[in-house]
């Protein structure tokens, strides 16, 4: 028989930490277990079925980071940059940019006027 989980944010001491109840069970996640569960999610669902849509949904509510911190690495091994962007919830999340994609983005970029979407053609 299955059971429900639930998932909670709870004070433990002076932190904030995640619950997780299925019956009788739980188990608290610290701050450093969440950000290596997100990590380990994110690098799972990347294997599963069906792929995350391929355009932003409009129905659908993002989360998004105002201002965020970032890095750029023009590393010699792609053509193009490696960027780094930091969020709040999700850490650092990283990104190879090809040439042609940092073209495609810095005209959207600089595109007069109101731009509704523009993405990358190229799939990942």
């Amino acid at each position: 028989m299955q059971q429900a989980l639930r998932v909670n944010v709870v004070d433990e001491g002076n932190a904030k930490a995640v619950r997780f109840d299925i019956g009788a069970q739980s188990a608290m996640l610290g701050v450093e277990d969440v950000d290596a569960l997100i990590q380990w999610l994110a690098k799972n669902r990347a294997s599963m079925s069906p792929p995350p849509p391929m355009e932003p949904q409009a129905s659908q509510q993002y989360v998004v980071e105002m201002d965020p911190c970032w890095f750029v690495d023009k590393n010699h091994l792609v053509d193009g940059v490696i960027l780094l962007m930091r969020h709040t919830g999700y850490g650092w999340i990283g990104f190879s940019l090809p040439q042609t994609s940092l073209d495609r983005l810095q005209a959207a970029i600089n595109r007069p006027g109101p731009v509704a979407m523009e993405m990358s053609p190229i799939a990942s």
